[in-house]
């Protein structure tokens, strides 16, 4: 359901031209709404060309394992995203992360069990209202789709 709503939203705001543009800031200020706190502290967006997600990952070893398995990433991130995205692809960085990590003992995210979004108020700049409540409904939906 959330997909086709998203596709819908996408494809009209792109006729419109409302659709703001994935501009690396944009893309680092939704992606904990997108992934989740535990993705989003070991992992940044870089960019979105032509369907392909570019990633900077933490560790080596879930880098690897997204490029092994990219599938429950990127449905997570095509569940969510406005944009569509056809693939992932993962650049090991060991300052990656968009969240405040301080300790190197957290536990690296589990793709089976999503984390909840961060509750940030204001909106990142670029955002329409109408982009910004779908984006509080999601985040809505995705708490209560964990508990």
């Amino acid at each position: 359901m959330w997909k086709e709503i998203l596709e819908g939203i996408a494809q009209r705001s792109a006729r419109d031209g409302s659709l703001p543009e994935a501009t690396q800031k944009l893309l680092r200020d939704l992606w904990p709404a997108l992934v989740g706190k535990s993705i989003a502290r070991f992992s940044t967006p870089t960019k979105l060309r032509g369907g392909t997600l570019h990633i900077d990952v933490r560790q080596q070893a879930l880098m690897e394992d997204w490029q092994r398995s990219p599938r429950p990433l990127l449905n997570r991130i095509r569940r969510f995203s406005p944009w569509p995205i056809e693939e992932l692809a993962c650049t090991h960085n060991p300052n990656a992360g968009v969240l405040d990590a301080s300790t190197e003992d957290i536990e690296a995210p589990n793709l089976e069990r999503p984390s909840a979004p961060t509750q940030d108020s204001s909106p990142p700049p670029g955002i329409d209202s109408e982009l910004l409540s779908l984006i509080q409904s999601i985040e809505a939906h995705r708490n209560q789709s964990e508990q």
